[in-house]
């Protein structure tokens, strides 16, 4: 589940993992995750239509007929393998897209512990949920919606684009990532934090690992803050290129809690 949520949470890695997401949907440039409360935003233009990898467009449908395309999505993920199986389709939902004011940008809200709902160029809104089953394994469920629950070609072969592309990208970074966690050759790297945030800057991570530790053990939040959680003083430039003790201590007591 950690190792899931991470990776959703950061889009660094998005302009080499995913080439479809950014060279069809998003402009990498000017993507940013920004905290707020429990909540992480991300934001970002959209290509130029002539490069939009589907057809944007409208809902048609009205109403509050269910909406659905198949099988939940589902995603399962064993740390002691490094394995994760993703089956197709969505889940059942109620409507809820459309409007130019969601035409020519992407937005996501991750709702801390394991919900996100994102809208992508053109209105089409989808969510995440993490169920973790224990330690080693979450499954992950994703839902495709329209207005009234009409089912749209647009849509679905969106969804069918986005899990044979992004989710099979991500699976396979997600299985990397936990071999390597698992391995004893594993040690806690740095973390870039870039006080005016950025595709490139991890503070949406150390924000996710600040949420569970609070969640854990009450640990406080490092520091003082800007209203929308930056972990810089106003004012102030500052890029972390090695972690401080402060700042390998909460991991360290982390994986103690853990073994």
């Amino acid at each position: 589940w950690k190792v899931s949520v991470e990776n959703y949470s950061e889009c660094y890695h998005c302009r080499v993992a995913h080439p479809t997401f950014t060279k069809g949907v998003v402009d990498p440039d000017d993507y940013n995750v920004m905290p707020r409360g429990h909540c992480l935003r991300h934001s970002a233009k959209c290509v130029p239509p002539e490069r939009m990898s589907y057809a944007m467009g409208t809902s048609p449908g009205t109403g509050d007929t269910a909406y659905g395309t198949g099988d939940t999505a589902s995603g399962t993920e064993d740390a002691a393998s490094g394995t994760e199986d993703t089956a197709s389709g969505t889940e059942d939902a109620a409507s809820g897209t459309g409007g130019d004011a969601c035409a020519t940008e992407y937005r996501s809200w991750f709702l801390w512990p394991a919900f996100s709902f994102q809208v992508y160029p053109g209105g089409v809104l989808n969510t995440y949920l993490w169920r973790p089953e224990g330690t080693e394994k979450v499954t992950v469920h994703r839902g495709w919606y329209t207005a009234g629950g009409v089912r749209e070609e647009v849509v679905e072969k969106l969804a069918q684009q986005d899990l044979d592309t992004t989710v099979a990208e991500d699976v396979r970074l997600v299985n990397s990532v936990q071999r390597g966690l698992k391995s004893k050759g594993y040690t806690p790297g740095p973390l870039v934090l870039d006080p005016d945030f950025g595709v490139n800057s991890e503070h949406s991570v150390r924000t996710l690992n600040e949420w569970l530790l609070q969640a854990l053990d009450g640990w406080p939040a490092r520091g003082p803050r800007r209203p929308w959680g930056s972990p810089f003083p106003a004012g102030k430039t500052h890029v972390h290129r090695d972690r401080d003790r402060r700042e390998t201590d909460p991991q360290r007591r982390l994986r103690q809690r853990q073994s």
